[in-house]
């Protein structure tokens, strides 16, 4: 029996749809071969039942998009993404960059155009699953008639030919692959070694690198072992570097959430504030620079989605870096490595094991969150959302989406976020001992908690003091501050290849904390991929100006006016001096 093919066309010039029927000699024999169902340029019918493959050209960059490549998706067992655009977004990614207005203008003047665009041009595997991925523009004649007599002979499974060592995250069993956060898909790597020079020069893990000779030349692991086995520490940095879409985090924490709400679950999310660094620069939005508005306007997306409550997770944050310091105080000596950076807790198991007795396990944020809310809310299924790969790696959650995910699910599932109404909308609250955090509740750290270590020495202590900071020629950042009867020293390390002065001389520091991820929070893995430093920076000022919202710099004030009942003194306000 003929395997039933359609060829499709979203937005796009048409010419990988015309480089198919260039291919002339060979068409004949390839249409006597294959039963072509649908063939957008060559055909008007487009009723095409059920396919065994579809082959799929252009990007998606209009909601009439979306809801024909669904159908497609719906009604295929193959998806063969073809040509540049399917793959990557293509040319309309444009206008991501000069913006859609001037983009629209130089190429259309004044002339009316009926069809509204998305916001952003992506490519098919935003939407759906792709099976196949043939590159190009236009795609190359060879290839095409390659996957035809490819398919014309085979079940149309996952192409053997093309398959690599590296976890590929194809595995249908979840519990096989959890412990796996990065998955390659080589069909799409152009080995621009963009990945590579992060994860050995950037970062210094050396988990990837370039093998072979040539056209033989490759992106591989050591021995071609899957990610986890190997010195990655999952901060997805190689995703970030990576443009085409080779790199990807893994998937299926969708699925899960969506069956857990289905099955009538008792489904509550976290929410990491990180997340707004990135969101609304890809979310649809009238208000993408507010992300105070945004903020409860994912609040209602995710109740609408079957969350029952919604809970800030820079709390768990706080209350871990809390107790991390009164345990220090009553407890001194201790050197310890905080713990709230999970791509930085596999650092040290896996590069420094000689200082894995100093990682403050006992006070991971994970932990933490899941207990303050099961206290008061019995047993629950928590759905993480976060900018971090690396918490898809921890047995904390239930389910973990990264910003990407978030807005892919909110998307898919028609939530016009402006329509949200948001004015009584707020972060349920913990049940929480610590007086202080409800203040600090919605604040997360942009550059580490280092800050955050001092402020609540300071709370403790209920002193005057003077802290400083000043950074050492290896770029970590430290801060100092003397009390009658303690000396406080915090380091932050933003560059893993400069790490092993401070580690060496743990004794010297109260706390150690490690940033892995280049940009800090604002580029993790999770986050819509960037390497430009602009970029970075305006992530960060957008996170600063919602810390400020949610933060004034006076409740530092606030901070030790709530201690002094249970200190009994009256405490003053924290003098920063910055150091050169």
């Amino acid at each position: 029996m003929k395997l039933k093919v359609g060829i499709f066309g979203l937005t796009s010039c048409a010419g990988d749809q015309l480089a198919i029927l260039n291919c002339e000699e060979e068409l004949l024999e390839i249409f006597d071969a294959l039963d072509i169902k649908v063939f957008s340029m060559a055909s008007s019918g487009h009723d095409f039942g059920m396919l065994d493959i579809a082959f799929v050209e252009g990007a998606v960059i209009t909601e009439e998009d979306i809801e024909v490549l669904h159908h497609i998706r719906k009604n295929s067992r193959r998806i063969v993404a073809i040509g540049t655009c399917a793959a990557s977004g293509g040319v309309a990614t444009g206008k991501d960059i000069e913006g859609a207005k001037e983009a629209y203008k130089a190429v259309y003047g004044d002339t009316m155009i009926n069809t509204v665009p998305l916001k952003k041009a992506y490519p098919l595997d935003f939407y759906v699953d792709v099976d196949y991925t043939i590159r190009g523009c236009p795609v190359r004649e060879s290839e095409i008639i390659y996957y035809f007599k490819k398919f014309a002979t085979m079940d149309p499974e996952k192409n053997e030919v093309l398959s690599f060592p590296i976890d590929r995250g194809v595995e249908s069993n979840y519990e096989e692959i959890k412990d796996r956060v990065i998955n390659y898909i080589p069909e799409k790597c152009i080995s621009c070694r963009r990945c590579v020079n992060v994860c050995s020069e950037g970062l210094g893990i050396n988990a990837i690198s370039m093998v072979g000779r040539n056209y033989g030349e490759r992106v591989s692991t050591p021995f071609g072992k899957n990610f986890s086995k190997t010195s990655c520490i999952a901060c997805g940095q190689c995703i970030q570097a990576c443009y085409c879409g080779a790199l990807k985090e893994r998937e299926g924490n969708i699925d899960l959430f969506e069956e857990a709400v289905r099955d009538g679950k008792k489904v509550v999310a976290l929410v990491d504030p990180m997340i707004l660094a990135s969101l609304g620069e890809n979310l649809f939005t009238d208000e993408p620079e507010n992300t105070h508005a945004l903020m409860r306007k994912v609040m209602v997306a995710l109740q609408e989605l079957g969350c029952q409550k919604v809970f800030n997770f820079a709390a768990a944050q706080h209350v871990s870096i809390f107790r991390t310091v009164q345990d220090s105080l009553e407890n001194p000596g201790q050197n310890k490595i905080l713990s709230w950076c999970p791509s930085a807790n596999i650092w040290i198991t896996k590069h420094r094991e000689d200082k894995i007795s100093h990682l403050d396990l006992k006070h991971r944020p994970g932990p933490i969150a899941r207990d303050l809310i099961e206290k008061r809310y019995g047993q629950v299924f928590i759905v993480l959302i976060t900018p971090c790969t690396a918490m898809k790696k921890m047995s904390d959650f239930d389910a973990v989406l990264s910003t990407k995910e978030i807005s892919r699910l909110i998307q898919k599932n028609r939530i016009n976020i402006d329509l949200c109404d948001i004015e009584e909308v707020s972060f349920d609250k913990f049940v929480m001992t610590e007086p202080m955090i409800d203040i600090l509740a919605d604040t997360p750290a942009i550059d580490g908690m280092g800050d955050e270590v001092v402020d609540y020495t300071m709370a403790f202590k209920a002193k005057q003091n003077v802290f400083h900071r000043f950074t050492l020629p290896d770029g970590a950042i430290v801060r100092t501050i003397d009390f009658t009867d303690t000396h406080l020293k915090v380091a932050t390390i933003t560059d893993l290849t400069k790490a092993g002065e401070v580690l060496d001389d743990i004794g010297s520091y109260d706390f150690v904390e490690f940033v892995p991820c280049l940009g800090g929070c604002v580029t993790g893995g999770g986050q819509y991929p960037t390497r430009e430093p602009s970029v970075v920076e305006e992530r960060k000022k957008r996170m600063e100006d919602y810390n400020q919202g949610a933060l004034q710099w006076s409740n530092r004030i606030l901070k030790a006016r709530l201690y002094k009942e249970l200190q009994g003194s009256i405490p003053n306000v924290c003098h920063h001096e910055e150091v050169e």
